[in-house]
């Protein structure tokens, strides 16, 4: 759990039921490769969806469709009782607007493809090679990142900055004074470096809109 610039980590048991914590008190909720081992999915979305503030976002990765399915999944079923679900984001979603959430964007995925210098030419020309194509069909397939948004009217902002180029950095620090601060401080080189690792995850903007 951490807040501002300043993050602290503190650990805490949840029962799968209920967490101990008031409603609105949280801004963002992360979960990584644990949500497909839960038995009850729409009740744990329920209490997440009470703690998280009227703009709180859940951004989560876990594994595919077809999870249950692979070896390692069937053998720690056998062996060790795991839950191993499979994670098919059609029903996580409308599990997820049942437990009151208002939109989701879901992340492509591709990371086991790579380019032969022509074809990486063809791409940067704007003709996706075929093997770019299919490696993101199964990586999206294979594996789920995707963000839950609380109140669609408060979602994260649609303009975003992709290029240090693009970026604009006296704008940056204008409208967030405390990462000017933080640069100021030494906690970050410079705006950019901020916005890459933080900055558009959280929604902020990296340029006038």
């Amino acid at each position: 759990m951490g807040r501002g610039l300043n993050a602290y980590q503190a650990f805490y048991r949840f029962d799968g039921e209920f967490l101990d914590f008031p409603e609105k008190s949280f801004d963002r909720i992360f979960v990584n490769d644990a949500f497909h081992h839960i038995p009850n999915v729409e009740t744990v979305l329920k209490e997440f969806n009470r703690i998280l503030k009227d703009d709180g976002i859940i951004g989560m990765s876990e594994p595919g469709r077809n999870h249950s399915q692979t070896e390692s999944s069937q053998y720690e079923m056998r062996v060790y009782n795991v839950i191993e679900n499979d994670f098919v984001i059609e029903d996580v979603w409308s599990k997820a607007q049942l437990s009151g959430f208002q939109e989701i964007e879901i992340c492509p995925v591709l990371r086991n493809s790579y380019l032969s210098f022509d074809e990486y030419i063809e791409c940067t020309s704007g003709r996706v090679p075929s093997v770019v194509t299919k490696s993101l069909i199964q990586d999206t397939i294979n594996h789920s990142i995707f963000f839950l948004y609380k109140n669609s009217a408060k979602k994260a902002p649609a303009v975003k900055v992709f290029s240090r180029d693009e970026f604009n950095e006296v704008f940056y620090f204008q409208k967030y004074p405390e990462i000017a601060l933080a640069v100021a401080k030494g906690q970050f080189a410079d705006g950019w470096q901020h916005y890459e690792l933080h900055g558009r995850m959280e929604g902020r903007l990296g340029k006038p809109s």
